[in-house]
């Protein structure tokens, strides 16, 4: 099975900037995300710091929820566009 992306790391990177685009809109600590996302803390902060190599569907369902948005909602946004156009070319 070959990955749709050319880079997954581009699309780890992508998804990592839109949450914590989110969370800064709305003021949301990443420790709080976790919390509410009922992640533990220390799986959200490997996301963000670069460590976690594939978050996997179900936490980013999670995190999706736990910032009240669903998950076409989530993925409809300038980060995930700026990489489908990145990897067109």
């Amino acid at each position: 099975m070959h990955a749709i992306y050319k880079s997954d790391t581009s699309l780890i990177s992508a998804i990592t900037k839109r949450i914590i685009r989110i969370s800064e809109e709305r003021k949301i600590s990443i420790h709080s995300l976790a919390e509410s996302s009922g992640i533990p803390p220390t799986t959200v902060y490997s996301l963000f710091d670069g460590k976690s190599q594939n978050p996997g569907i179900g936490v980013i369902y999670s995190l999706s929820r736990a910032l009240d948005m669903k998950m076409d909602e989530f993925f409809s946004c300038d980060e995930m566009e700026e990489l489908y156009k990145s990897e067109l070319k």
